[in-house]
């Protein structure tokens, strides 16, 4: 995780893509930063499958902590493309 210097704000870093979308969750009123921080806090790396040119996507597995109900829980992320992600989606968020 990388701060800027001057600010003590997050310093958003990555390919285009993810800045992209950091910089989406910023404008929308996300905390990316307290979501980062949580993440590297609470959250366990499982399993890690790396990019594949062939499948177009990666997918990491965490094990995490339900705040709620203090239940170990799996959270598996994907990301790739747009094409492939959709496809393993259970709703997608559209704005009107």
């Amino acid at each position: 995780m990388n701060v800027d210097d001057l600010s003590l704000r997050y310093k958003v870093e990555g390919s285009a893509v993810e800045k992209c979308m950091l910089n989406w969750l910023n404008d929308i009123g996300t905390p990316v930063f307290d979501k980062i921080v949580e993440k590297q806090r609470d959250y366990v790396l499982e399993a890690k499958l790396p990019f594949s040119p062939n499948a177009m996507k990666m997918t990491v597995a965490y094990r995490v902590t339900d705040a709620n109900t203090g239940e170990q829980k799996i959270r598996v992320v994907m990301k790739g493309a747009p094409e492939v992600v959709v496809k393993h989606c259970a709703w997608i968020q559209q704005d009107d």
